[in-house]
This record gives structure tokens, sequence and C-alpha cells, in this order.
């Protein structure tokens, strides 16, 4: 096998780790938003988790997620490959 193919196989597991992850943050968001609103949950635990624990979890799940779903958006419509053959004329 080669080396893109067993790169691309990662990022692909690596892309849906991440979005389950995101997916299950973004849950996270929406029970602690509403259980500060409504006073249904502890409001110190759901406020540090919403403001803090959820951020932290979420933000490298999104970056992931989102850099690798552009990048093959790109390679579809022949635009990085077109900003590849240019970088490499440099």
């Amino acid at each position: 096998m080669s080396d893109n193919l067993i790169i691309n196989q990662k990022m692909i597991k690596l892309d849906r780790i991440a979005a389950v992850i995101l997916f299950i943050v973004i849950l996270f968001y929406a029970i602690t938003g509403y259980g500060m609103s409504r006073g249904l949950l502890d409001t110190t635990l759901a406020e540090s988790w919403h403001l803090g624990w959820l951020g932290l979890i979420g933000l490298p799940a999104f970056i992931i997620h989102t850099f690798w779903s552009i990048h093959l958006l790109l390679i579809r419509r022949n635009i990085w490959n077109i900003y590849y053959q240019l970088l490499e004329r440099l």
C-alpha cells in the first residue's frame, strides 16, 4: 500500500472520530445551556462545562473535522490540484 493511501485512511478515521466528538459536544452544549437557563442542572457545574470544558474538547474536534472536509472539497473541485501545481512551479 502506498503511503498516501495509509495517510488518507487514518485521516478518514480521525475525521469520523472528530465528528462523533463534535456531535456529543454540541449535544452537551444544548443540555448545559438549557439546564443553566431553566435551572434544571446545578448552575456551577453546567456553567463550568458550558463555558470551559466543552470548548476545550470541541475546538480541536471542530478544526480537524472542518479541515479535512474542506481539503476533500478542494480536491473534488480540482482547486487543490491547481494550488499544488502552482506551488511546485515556485
